[in-house]
């Protein structure tokens, strides 16, 4: 998804949860060493990723990303709640996503 597009989804995605142009972003750029798993709690706000990053598997209870992963046929750019990120191969990985936090 490029920045672009997540704007364009962001917008359209607060209307429709009632927020309309009640919610602030934030760009959040992760750096994840080889091994590291790192939670990200985010239950009053949504994560959308923006790009599609390797040697890394995204879970939330919106669903999961992970481009290895040869089994799945859907995986998720938006996450909420619990998110688990965790590095699965070699070198750093990174991962850019926006937040977005809803306010009434």
């Amino acid at each position: 998804m490029t920045p672009a597009l997540a704007q364009e989804y962001i917008k359209r995605r607060m209307h429709e949860l009632g927020f309309g142009d009640n919610y602030h972003i934030r760009l959040k750029h992760f750096i994840i060493r080889q091994g590291e798993t790192r939670v990200e709690k985010a239950y009053n706000s949504f994560y959308i990723l923006v790009e599609e990053p390797a040697r890394l598997q995204i879970k939330s209870q919106n669903g999961f990303f992970e481009l290895a992963n040869t089994n799945a046929n859907e995986m998720q750019y938006e996450h909420h709640g619990k998110i688990t990120i965790r590095h699965t191969g070699g070198a750093i990985a990174r991962v850019r996503f926006i937040q977005v936090i809803p306010y009434k």
